[in-house]
């Protein structure tokens, strides 16, 4: 009767213990719909929006620089890393209080961009759309932060993946979404509404779990100044275990990624795709096989080694490589266009978990704000490189040779990660 009472009480707890962590994988998926949600509202959505109100296509494109903040992640973090947040910190705690005060900036935000817009004052809209950057910039390194401190080590896979689909949600929402509201109401309506969407985001903050760590620094190295902190967080940056190992990682894996996403829509115009077809296959069926392949590849994680994965996500990138290259051969052939293009977007989204993955890793050792604020800037930047390098190829060798460097450079890529392996035993040493 004991035993019987003890294995109740266990299973109880058991069930408890799950419950408590499924929450937090909940939480982590809607703050990745969150932390995604304004990105397009200040990039596509509203150029059309400005397009349709006769702006010039100059103005739009300078339009661009308001995002600027998104690409220096790594000089916002140990800014606000040294402050705590006002009002916030004794309830919230440093994480969760900054996460609220971003996205309380970006609702205000969005709601003064329907007001001024519809009046094109486009100096006003760019400076709002300034503040939105930065304060979204904000949240999404502290909801990074947050996800890799909150989770179990051996539930970051499949916390990476859910945080990947709440966020592609989330620009589905705010580009596609946005476009449909828009056309069946105003701009302005739409605009509001993003915004009681982001209202229940900051809901999710309210109520998410609170962290039993966090990176905020004591209180006495207030003293030491904006330049010490840097000085520190770049000393934690190069505390990484084999920190030059892990650039030539990041190097490889954003230029096959770049390669192959980067020249996406280029490609199926240029095959004879019509606009139709690639919002079709491109923009809904792709978004659902990355989304599939972020939470296969999440699932995956859990099971097999983080070398093993990179491995196999590398051959799926090849595979992807090989498809497309067909697709050059086989011209505007619909079907087989859901096939290269679904297989390479399930492969980017697959890809994009390991990747998210082995920055968290990396990061949850150290001051995981500014260590992953720096390592997903340095990947920001590189993409931006990689994405003029992509244009000058395929306008070099033609699109079929184009997917064959990219099939070179994925076997390239498996041959660095077995010798980083052999040598270094660098996945061996992530902590698991």
């Amino acid at each position: 009767m004991m035993g019987l009472k003890n294995s109740l009480v266990y299973r109880m707890i058991d069930i408890k213990k799950r419950l408590r962590q499924s929450f937090k994988l909940w939480c982590i998926g809607l703050m990745g719909f969150a932390s995604g949600l304004p990105f397009l509202l200040i990039l596509s959505t509203l150029h059309i929006w400005l397009k349709e109100s006769g702006f010039s296509n100059a103005t739009i494109g300078l339009l661009v620089m308001a995002t600027l903040p998104y690409s220096f992640k790594f000089a916002l973090a140990p800014m606000f890393n040294a402050m705590r947040p006002p009002l916030f910190y004794k309830s919230l705690g440093h994480h969760k209080g900054w996460i609220l005060w971003a996205q309380v900036g970006i609702i205000i935000g969005l709601v003064l961009l329907a007001y001024f817009t519809q009046y094109q004052h486009i100096i006003v809209t760019s400076l709002i759309a300034f503040g939105i950057a930065l304060c979204s910039a904000v949240q999404d390194i502290y909801i990074e932060a947050y996800r890799i401190q909150l989770v179990d080590q051996k539930d970051m896979s499949l916390a990476a993946s859910l945080s990947g689909t709440g966020y592609r949600v989330a620009m589905w929402v705010s580009g596609a979404g946005a476009l449909y509201l828009a056309s069946i109401t105003t701009w302005q309506m739409t605009y509001i509404l993003m915004a009681g969407c982001m209202i229940a985001g900051s809901a999710t903050t309210l109520f998410c779990p609170h962290l039993q760590k966090d990176d905020m620094p004591p209180q006495s190295s207030k003293a030491l100044g904006l330049r010490a902190h840097i000085k520190n967080y770049m000393d934690s940056f190069r505390t990484l275990m084999h920190w030059r190992t892990v650039l030539v990682i990041i190097i490889g894996f954003k230029l096959i990624d770049t390669f192959l996403n980067v020249m996406a829509a280029p490609f199926m115009m240029d095959v004879g795709f019509s606009k139709m077809d690639i919002a079709t296959v491109g923009k809904t069926f792709g978004i659902g096989a990355m989304i599939l392949g972020g939470l296969c590849s999440g699932l995956l994680l859990r099971r097999y080694a983080l070398f093993n994965m990179f491995i196999m996500c590398t051959v799926l990138q090849c595979i992807s490589g090989i498809l497309c290259c067909m697709q050059v051969k086989l011209g505007a052939d619909l079907s087989f266009l859901y096939l290269s293009m679904g297989f390479e977007h399930f492969a980017s989204g697959a890809a994009a978990t390991v990747f998210i993955t082995f920055l968290s890793l990396l990061s949850r050792d150290h001051n995981t704000a500014v260590v992953y604020a720096m390592l997903t800037s340095i990947a920001s930047l590189l993409r931006i490189m990689f994405s003029h390098l992509a244009g000058i190829t395929v306008d070099c060798v033609g699109w079929q040779d184009f997917f064959v460097v990219i099939t070179v450079m994925c076997v390239g890529f498996i041959v660095i990660l077995y010798t980083v392996q052999t040598r270094q035993k660098m996945f061996s040493s992530l902590p698991s």
